[in-house]
């Protein structure tokens, strides 16, 4: 927080006025340790926030600068360099094209795209694998061919200084011919000279131990990222990267790229000779666009939903609220009512996934409003509000209409966006099983429509206006007793063939409609034998002619 107050200090000097502000986190940052960033950035007087990932900023960096174009969907690698540590990322874009969707593709990025999404879904690295570590390398080849001299702390500091301007220099004449050679003295304390030339191909080998360090963190079997993963883990193979992009100071080194082509032999390569400020424009592109009052929306970049939530309905089905890739924060909100009569207590299940029945989603969390009447079943109407904000947090909050009574709760990050492992399982599970599950959401469907049917019968024949023969009476009760047994037995058989489904709805739609002829004659014949006096038509509520709200 201190750190942001003097920066945010030093802007108030310099008479700027920050309206918007956009902070970049490491790959590895939590979920919660970008919040506890965001927190930190608005108690240092910076408003508007929103946290975004280094690999994120870059790629969008390199969409305007390098002409990076992103597909619906890819898999970029970012390679971060730097001078200390390495960090390497598997980022996922989701991007939408609108209407004009030729002219979007052929640019790199337009006005008329929007990046959706842009997902860390690996990484790795190590905090002391950098530019130094190159460094270090070359200064103990130099002291390896000064003789032997020993050098007092002064000289072993402007040694490393020396070897670091050597390195620089020699990478920039090497660029495009490792047989090409780059000469520099280097003058010891007291006057004694040290000439040094080394071609590319000298440099790389001295440089090998640094280079196989980072091949260990493709390649290895253990822990690499190309490493063979288990049953329930995607395996992420070199042919799943699309584009490369570098970033930070360190990957000037030319062979650091070449390493990278042949580890990723399939992918395009991007890179700037200022690569080591990508990560900061990026993060600028993103503050400038997000903020409406800047004047510039080229692009959107956002986080998204990333698995769709929802709850849990009569029948165990699972009832989508908030969808898969709907830019976050996001809300939305159902009106629900009771399955019995007398219900009181009304539990709201949530969960994630993309699955039609709720037991085979990612179950989140629940909650229990209680109602302080009795009321028969379809009168309560419920309303049920669901949420994700930025940090991709899981808000439920259901309320009685009738007395506005509301029970809520919150469920952090980690229900909201599980591991990516578990994301990438949800979403081969629906996949796999998609021709079965389209077979369940048509029968779910249908039972909802048996439902609603019996309900509008039940109704109607309970409501004070409707006259009937005794002989028609007993058979339309008869009709809605033998339909609710057929639901009662059958509602969660979804094994039922769909054509035995809708064949009893047809049925029960043919005998409503016989029913209603006869409660019409039964009222004409009233109505005749008392001329003088009107009779009410059978009154059906609109809600009562339609499907009628889902029941929790």
């Amino acid at each position: 927080v201190e750190i942001l107050k003097y920066f945010k200090s030093r802007l108030d000097e310099s008479g700027y006025n920050v309206v918007s502000t956009v902070v970049s986190t490491p790959a590895y940052f939590t979920i919660d340790q970008d919040h506890e960033t965001a927190l930190a950035a608005k108690l240092a007087g910076f408003g508007n926030v929103l946290i975004t990932k280094e690999p994120v900023a870059a790629c969008v960096y390199y969409t305007r600068e390098e002409n990076l174009k992103l597909d619906e969907e890819m898999q970029v690698l970012v390679f971060d360099f730097g001078g200390g540590t390495l960090d390497i990322s598997v980022v996922s874009v989701e991007r939408t094209l609108n209407d004009d969707e030729e002219d979007v593709k052929k640019a790199a990025i337009s006005k008329a795209a929007t990046i959706n999404n842009i997902t860390v879904n690996e990484y790795i690295g190590d905090n002391f694998l950098g530019g130094e570590n190159i460094n270090d390398e070359l200064v103990l080849y130099f002291k390896s061919k000064m003789g032997g001299k020993k050098l007092d702390a002064i000289d072993d500091l402007r040694l490393r200084l020396f070897a670091e301007e050597f390195k620089i220099k020699l990478c920039d004449a090497t660029a495009d011919d490792y047989s090409k050679t780059f000469s520099k003295t280097f003058a010891a304390k007291g006057g004694e000279e040290f000439p040094f030339t080394l071609s590319g191909y000298e440099f790389n080998k001295i440089c090998e131990p640094v280079f196989k360090r980072i091949e260990y963190l493709f390649n290895d079997p253990v822990v690499g990222l190309f490493r063979k993963r288990g049953a329930d883990e995607k395996t992420l193979k070199t042919s799943d990267i699309q584009k490369v992009v570098f970033v930070g100071g360190s990957t000037r080194v030319p062979y650091i790229r070449d390493l990278v082509r042949k580890l990723c032999p399939t992918a395009e390569l991007h890179f700037k000779t200022d690569a080591d400020k990508s990560v900061a424009r990026g993060a600028c592109e993103i503050c400038v666009n997000k903020d409406p009052n800047s004047g510039v929306s080229s692009m959107v970049v956002m986080g998204a939903v990333p698995l769709s939530a929802g709850i849990r309905l009569e029948g165990d089905t699972f009832h989508r609220l908030l969808k898969k890739s709907e830019p976050i924060p996001c809300s939305a909100s159902e009106m629900f009512t009771t399955v019995v009569d007398g219900q009181t207590n009304i539990s709201v299940q949530v969960a994630i996934g993309e699955r039609p029945m709720f037991e085979d989603n990612i179950y989140v969390g629940e909650l229990t409003l209680t109602l302080d009447s009795h009321m028969p079943r379809g009168v309560p109407k419920i309303k049920v509000e669901l949420a994700m904000d930025e940090f991709y947090a899981i808000s439920v909050k259901a309320t009685d209409m009738a007395s506005n009574k509301t029970v809520d709760a919150k469920f952090d990050s980690k229900y909201g966006k599980p591991s990516q492992d578990k994301i990438d399982k949800m979403l081969e599970d629906a996949k796999k099983n998609a021709a079965k599950d389209e077979e369940i959401r048509n029968k779910a469907q249908l039972y909802s429509t048996m439902s609603a049917a019996v309900d509008q019968l039940d109704k109607l024949l309970a409501a004070p206006t409707t006259k009937l023969s005794s002989d028609d009476k007993t058979h339309a009760d008869a009709v809605l007793q033998t339909s609710k047994e057929w639901m009662a037995e059958n509602r969660n058989n979804w094994a039922l063939d769909v054509a035995v489904i809708e064949n009893k709805i047809n049925s029960l739609k043919e005998e409503m409609e016989k029913i209603y002829r006869q409660i019409e004659a039964a009222m004409a014949a009233e109505k005749a034998a008392a001329p003088g006096e009107p009779v009410p038509e059978p009154e059906m509520k609109a809600e009562d002619k339609q499907a009628g709200r889902e029941t929790l």
